[in-house]
């Protein structure tokens, strides 16, 4: 992550990558990419991590680290991934 980020920008993967989902079992849990405030949070928070999940197949690390894999094309929690260079 990036320590100095201080606004959400939701169209971006990387972002939207980590989520926090605010548990309350007696209502709707909700899910968000900011920690809650003022929020009812009595069954507790679920921090989820969604990782770079396809592969293009080659290398297992690359120079920067990243460039090897991909988000899928249309969120970081989906599976599919239209780009033909990852599997």
């Amino acid at each position: 992550g990036d320590p100095n980020l201080r606004t959400v920008n939701v169209l971006c993967f990387t972002q939207q990558s980590v989520t926090f989902l605010y548990l309350n079992f007696n209502c709707v849990s909700t899910k968000n990419n900011e920690l809650p405030i003022n929020h009812d949070c009595s069954s507790g928070i679920r921090s989820e991590i969604d990782y770079l999940s396809h592969w293009h197949g080659k290398n297992v690390d690359s120079e920067d680290s990243k460039s090897h894999v991909a988000f899928p094309s249309t969120r970081p929690d989906n599976a599919t991934c239209d780009d033909a260079n990852y599997l």
